[in-house]
């Protein structure tokens, strides 16, 4: 199983970019709980990319299981959670951030 290169130009990098900046410069403490939110739904769209991968036509094909692909149904549906908890977890903490202000 091999995670191609599509990923780094996928959602999953800008969202541990933006985790890692907000680490960096102290913002995460004052919105923990929304960060949070955010690496979940960040996990969430890595998991969506391995799935679509892993479990594809062509890798169950192999083993001689290519009518029973699932992957795409699966990664579709952990996209929309991660995309869902991500959209939440930056509505949190723009919400804390202003408040805080």
């Amino acid at each position: 199983m091999a995670v191609g290169l599509e990923l780094l130009g996928s959602p999953v990098t800008s969202v541990f970019v933006v985790l890692a900046l907000a680490e960096y410069t102290g913002i995460r403490k004052m919105a923990e709980k929304a960060f949070n939110w955010i690496a979940a739904g960040g996990v969430l769209l890595l998991l969506s990319g391995v799935t679509a991968e892993s479990l594809g036509s062509g890798t169950l094909g192999m083993v001689g299981l290519g009518s029973l692909s699932f992957g795409g149904q699966l990664a579709g549906l952990f996209s929309v959670l991660g995309g869902i908890s991500v959209l939440v977890g930056a509505l949190l903490a723009a919400l804390t951030l202003l408040q805080e202000t």
